[in-house]
């Protein structure tokens, strides 16, 4: 009996872990270019912007000042 419980014990543990893993390769990036790389990157963009993660740049100006301001 105690085997048993010992059995089940692990086998549950091993299912909570297969489910992180599982969660984790879900998060990977698709191979680049893909069909599923694209519709993951369009996700992740839209995200983005929702979450006001961009930046708008109005003329030449601002651009020249923004890609100074990523070196």
């Amino acid at each position: 009996m105690q085997t048993q419980n010992q059995i089940l014990t692990i086998l549950n543990k091993m299912q909570k872990d297969l489910t992180e893993v599982k969660k984790k390769i879900e998060d990977l990036e698709p191979v680049y270019g893909s069909d599923t790389w694209w519709a993951w990157s369009d996700k992740r963009a839209m995200d983005d912007i929702k979450a006001g993660r961009y930046t708008t740049v109005r003329s030449k100006k601002e651009l020249v000042k923004f890609m100074d301001s990523l070196k």
